[in-house]
């Protein structure tokens, strides 16, 4: 049996076609080339392979250039999404457009955003066994246009559906393209837009950027070259590999102080779950209106922001469930890092780590300020994307936390113009709801023999009209609906009791009893 890298050398040099899509490795070869183990391994032991990949870009620190060629590297944001990551990773929207919709302006449009962000032409690809970003020279951006307008009632919706879930599959399994639109005529003056995109080259910000631009071009298409290119994506990725040896220098030290003697956070599993490969399943938390109001008033009352008061209920709930009292919460920073980065498109959160060390006797505020003290000392030393070592990447591999500043309904973002008037053309956006799950689609997400996966607990936090909303996933070959519907209850306790009295003793609620108020350690 070949070491993975071996095996990599030898497919590469057989010049079979490698790339890297949503997280996922494809593969392209002509038939005979490979021999069944080399097949095997591809088809089944694809998060190995992308581990070698990885450990292969990581090595890449100096000998780019100054700007990019055919070739740029990797983002260190990219890297350690593809290497701990075990599900497809992928942004799907949908709109529905009310009016007379010019096929042919909205095309030109999305041509224009193409040529304009090269994220939206670049592909991940395997060159001498090392994965490489690279533009694909695109001048068009062909609209896939489907005309339901002939079916009639509500198979016309039905219909609609069931092309979307087609197409969404046919982009899955190929791997083809990082972006791809397609427009479903419903009827003359009913249109469906839907948007299919690789994760890895769009974060948070970068959707309002792409839709925002979009429908600015589209109410006024004619100013839209005069509008000053952006910096590409690769070009940050480069900036990345040339200032990281600075970077290490000046912080460095910063986090191995900062981290040492710190051990990963032990969730325990339920006691019937942890076999078979990683599964994911969805997880949402509200606090509603009046908790909201309270947790706001504390923040104000404490001077913390409201992003790290709920951190910290986060925290206390972390530290009740795994009964430790030092741990690090992994959460993120825009990496947005100058004024240039503010109208990129790409995928550049940060990952960082923000160490918390409990001994019972800290009150919730002490423990907010403590909280506040460690995330603007983490944002002094901020990473430019990479782990400091090792030891910091299994951190990081442990619940995850972020804070958005607005709703993640991707669907409303998607239809939430400014600077123009969409009316003025004669349409109206409105979200459009998709029903992927369904799908089944050709590529297992992980290794049929594989039990390791990263992120147990993932939270996604935003604050609405209606409250504050926890939204993310869990692994559910860990632990099972009614734990986790559990969690979100502990949750809300502890969010209330902190809100209620804030010189509450952590004590109190860190050694409550498990039977009597909450889950405490799981058996």
């Amino acid at each position: 049996m070949h070491s993975f890298r071996e095996l990599l050398s030898q497919i590469c040099s057989k010049g079979v076609e490698l790339w890297i899509h949503c997280g996922m490795l494809h593969y392209r070869d002509e038939k005979g080339v490979l021999t069944p183990e080399e097949l095997n391994a591809l088809k089944g032991q694809r998060k190995m392979l992308i581990a070698e990949l990885v450990r292969n870009s990581s090595a890449e620190l100096i000998s780019w250039s100054e700007t990019p060629s055919e070739f740029a590297p990797l983002s260190f944001q990219q890297e350690f999404v593809i290497s701990n990551f075990w599900e497809r990773f992928y942004d799907a929207f949908a709109a529905r457009i009310s009016g007379d919709l010019d096929i042919s302006l909205l095309e030109r449009c999305l041509t224009s955003m193409v040529q304009r962000h090269h994220a939206l032409r670049t592909r991940i690809v395997v060159f001498d066994a090392v994965p490489r970003q690279k533009i694909i020279d695109s001048k068009e951006c062909p609209l896939e246009v489907v005309d339901l307008s002939g079916t009639l009632g509500q198979d016309v919706e039905n219909e609609a559906q069931s092309y979307i879930r087609s197409c969404f599959k046919r982009w899955l399994d190929s791997g083809e393209d990082t972006y791809q639109g397609r427009v479903i005529k419903i009827s003359s003056r009913n249109h469906l837009l839907v948007i299919f995109w690789d994760h890895l080259f769009n974060d948070y910000f970068s959707l309002p950027i792409f839709f925002r631009e979009l429908w600015n071009f589209y109410g006024n298409f004619h100013g839209q070259e005069q509008i000053q290119s952006p910096i590409q994506y690769t070009e940050y990725a480069l900036w990345q590999r040339r200032e990281y040896d600075n970077w290490h220098q000046e912080h460095a030290s910063y986090w191995a102080q900062k981290l040492t003697g710190a051990v990963p956070i032990q969730l325990p599993h339920d006691s019937e779950m942890g076999h078979g490969p990683p599964r994911g399943s969805s997880l949402k938390v509200m606090f509603d209106t009046a908790l909201s109001a309270a947790l706001c008033d504390l923040s104000r009352r404490v001077s913390v922001t409201l992003p790290l008061v709920v951190l910290s209920v986060i925290a206390i709930a972390i530290s009740r469930w795994s009964a430790q009292r030092d741990f690090a919460i992994s959460f993120t920073f825009s990496g947005r890092y100058f004024s240039k980065h503010l109208n990129a498109i790409g995928y550049f959160p940060n990952f960082l780590l923000l160490r918390i060390q409990l001994t019972g006797g800290e009150t919730a505020s002490d423990l907010f300020r403590l909280v506040s003290r460690e995330y603007f000392a983490a944002i002094e030393h901020l990473s430019i994307g990479r782990p400091v070592d090792g030891g910091t990447r299994e951190l990081l591999r442990g619940p995850f936390f972020q804070w958005f500043p607005t709703s993640l309904d991707g669907d409303a973002i998607m239809c939430r113009p400014t600077g123009n008037d969409l009316q003025l053309r004669g349409i109206n956006l409105t979200p459009y709801s998709m029903n992927l799950e369904s799908v089944e689609l050709d590529q297992s997400p992980t290794d049929a023999d594989s039990e390791d996966g990263s992120f147990p607990l993932v939270l996604n936090c935003y604050k609405t009209v209606d409250g504050i909303v926890g939204q993310g996933g869990y692994r559910a070959d860990l632990f099972s609906e009614d734990t986790m519907l559990r969690f979100c209850q502990d949750l809300q306790r502890i969010a209330e009791n902190v809100a209620r009295d804030p010189d509450v003793r952590l004590e109190s609620i860190l050694g409550s009893d498990a039977n009597s108020s909450g889950p405490g350690r799981l058996t």
